[in-house]
């Protein structure tokens, strides 16, 4: 396993702990990689003109209206 892919890993963990959930899901692993900010598929969000943050908030938003 790559160190960037770790880093994602443990970023979704964490995000999945602030949202008190105890396991991760799919889009934890997608704030995960939105907040790592520096990989491929930042990369791509990014060049389609979409703000990372914006992503993220998002994402939350729609997990927790989820559960």
């Amino acid at each position: 396993m790559s160190p960037r892919t770790r880093k994602v890993i443990e970023l979704a963990i964490d995000e999945a702990d602030r949202m008190k959930q105890q396991t991760v899901s799919a889009g934890h692993l997608l704030i995960g990689l939105v907040r790592e900010g520096e990989g491929i598929a930042s990369g791509i969000i990014q060049s389609l003109k979409v703000d990372l943050e914006a992503v993220r908030q998002k994402v939350i938003e729609e997990m927790r209206k989820g559960s």
